[in-house]
C-alpha cells in the first residue's frame, strides 16, 4: 500500500506542486481510455468487494457445512477474480498481469480441493444434517466401502 501511495506522490502530487497546476489541470492531462479504465478497474473491484462481502454472509447465515462450503468457494473464488480483474485494468503492467494469473491460478485449485476436503470429513465424522441432503451418493460409497471389508 504505501508504494502505492508513493507512486501517486511522485508521479501526481510531485509534478502539480512544481509547475504550479490544479489537480483539474493534470487530470485533463490523462487520456480519456486511461480514466475509462481506471473506472472500469474500480468497478470490478468494488463488484469483487460485494462478492466476497456475499460469501462472508452466507458463512454465518447458511445451516449446514455444504451450504457453508459452497458459500466459502464460489462467491469467494468471484470475488478474487473480479477483484484481480480490476487491479490489472488499473495497473496495466506485465507483472500485476502475471501475479494477478498466479493468484488466480492457485485459487482455482486450492478452493475446490479444501472445499471438498472440508465437506467430505465433516460428512465422515457425522457433523452434517443428512435431513437436508436430497441425493445422498456418498451413503451409498460409504455402505459400499463397509460391505466389501467384510
Amino acid at each position: 500500500m504505501r508504494n502505492i501511495l508513493m507512486l501517486v506522490a511522485e508521479n501526481v502530487l510531485l509534478p502539480a506542486v512544481k509547475t504550479g497546476e490544479s489537480t483539474q489541470e493534470l487530470i485533463a492531462t490523462v487520456p480519456v481510455w486511461s480514466q475509462a479504465l481506471d473506472l472500469v478497474g474500480a468497478i470490478f473491484i468494488l463488484a469483487g468487494a460485494l462478492f466476497t462481502l456475499i460469501a462472508a454472509i452466507g458463512l454465518v447465515r447458511l445451516p449446514d457445512l455444504f451450504s457453508r462450503t459452497h458459500a466459502a468457494a464460489k462467491p469467494q473464488m468471484l470475488g478474487l477474480m473480479l477483484m484481480c480483474f480490476g487491479l490489472m485494468f488499473i495497473m496495466r503492467n506485465w507483472q500485476w498481469f502475471l501475479i494477478c494469473t498466479l493468484v488466480l491460478a492457485l485459487q482455482m485449485v486450492a478452493a475446490p480441493v479444501a472445499s471438498h476436503l472440508l465437506g467430505r470429513s465433516g460428512y465422515t465424522l457425522g457433523s452434517v444434517y443428512t435431513e437436508y441432503l436430497i441425493v445422498d451418493e456418498l451413503e451409498e460409497f460409504e455402505q459400499a466401502k463397509r460391505n466389501s471389508k467384510k
